[in-house]
């Protein structure tokens, strides 16, 4: 006798529950009416080699009973999550898609507003203010709407984390470690995309910006 741990017998997504196990042997009929029988085979060489010796092992052992679906166990897990690998998959293009149009909007919102701004950066520039400053000033300007945007949407996924609950395995849908992960390639992202105009901006001369119209 012995106990074991649990086991996902149904599903990776089915809490395990309590499992008898019994030598088949000695199990009554009765009790446990047996139809079929999953026989787990252990190997260290290429397993889809084996399976010739496997159904002559049990020929022997019974002429008549049936050897099939023979498969290993990596394809069994793999066929068994598909359905949720898959949704996983869709929801990985729909965010890099996602990211892509945020990064977009970012560069065109602050391409826009810095052109809206050419003549103050001119100014600013004339008066002494020196590339630094003005790389901070629009960079600082763009990170802030970036911070208030990402808290919002930190917000609206703490809210709607559950949802995909049914999708993740191990792992909880409030997980500290992802979300401070997905931040800050958000983070990182989004300052790549604030830098772009604003350091076009720093290297504007005082002259050209005056004149602009």
């Amino acid at each position: 006798m012995g106990v074991v741990g649990g086991v996902h017998q149904e599903g990776l997504d089915i809490e395990p529950r309590a499992h008898l196990y019994l030598v088949h042997a000695q199990s009554p009929a009765t009790w446990f009416p047996v139809r079929n029988m999953t026989v787990l085979l252990r190997t260290g060489v290429e397993p889809l080699g084996l399976v010739s010796s496997v159904r002559r092992v049990v020929a022997r052992a019974d002429p008549n009973l049936p050897v099939y679906e023979v498969t290993t166990m990596e394809h069994h897990v793999a066929s068994s999550t598909a359905t949720e690998r898959f949704s996983m998959f869709l929801q990985l293009v729909f965010a890099s898609a996602a990211l892509t149009l945020a990064v977009i909007g970012i560069y065109g919102v602050l391409s826009y507003s810095v052109a809206q701004r050419t003549q103050e950066i001119g100014i600013r520039m004339a008066l002494g203010a020196e590339q630094s400053t003005i790389l901070k000033l629009v960079v600082g300007q763009g990170m802030v709407l970036v911070f208030v945007s990402i808290a919002l949407g930190v917000i609206g996924a703490l809210a709607t984390a559950q949802v995909l609950a049914s999708l993740l395995y191990g792992i909880s849908p409030r997980d500290p470690v992802t979300y401070v992960a997905v931040t800050s390639v958000l983070t990182v992202v989004a300052a790549f995309a604030c830098y772009l105009p604003a350091r076009r901006a720093s290297t504007v001369s005082p002259q050209t910006a005056l004149r602009y119209d």
